[in-house]
């Protein structure tokens, strides 16, 4: 072989070893962590610069519906022992709705109830939406998913 070839080839033989350690190692990490998202470690929370704990949650992101009334892009924050749920509520039906309190029920990964808080939604004309706004002062921002219904 020429030098020219020897290189070349040796060239080709650090790149697919390369390639074969990023894969293994990529695969590794991929299936830490889907081991620890089965052991329940994952969180659902990102810690801000200013010290506020913001749920990530991607059931969060779900529309949910209470009496007619599309409940969406929720947020749950917490700082200080404060917690802070922020949603939007859309009223997208050819009648007025709302004006009545709603029971915020939030739970874990596995469906088990971690609170429930109240909140209240203001009634809405056709086609108006406004801000669901609820405090408490128990840290729940670890929770995975949310429930909202009409209280009794």
């Amino acid at each position: 072989m020429k030098g020219i070839e020897k290189r070349f080839l040796l060239i080709l033989v650090v790149v697919v070893v390369v390639i074969i350690v990023v894969l293994l190692a990529t695969r590794g990490k991929k299936e830490e962590a889907e081991t620890q998202e089965d052991a329940g470690v994952i969180s659902t929370v990102q810690e801000l610069e200013d010290g506020t704990k913001l749920n990530i949650s991607e059931k969060l992101n779900d529309i949910k519906t209470v009496e007619g009334l599309e409940v969406g892009e929720i947020q749950v924050t917490e700082k200080d022992g404060m917690s802070q749920i922020l949603a939007n509520v859309v009223n997208n039906t050819t009648g007025e709705l709302g004006g009545f309190t709603v029971d915020i029920t939030f739970t874990d990964k596995n469906g088990n109830v971690i609170i429930t808080v109240p909140g209240y939604i203001k009634k809405l004309k056709p086609g108006e939406e406004t801000q669901l706004n609820t405090t408490a002062t128990v840290d729940f921002v670890e929770t995975y998913d949310v429930t909202i219904t009409k209280a009794k």
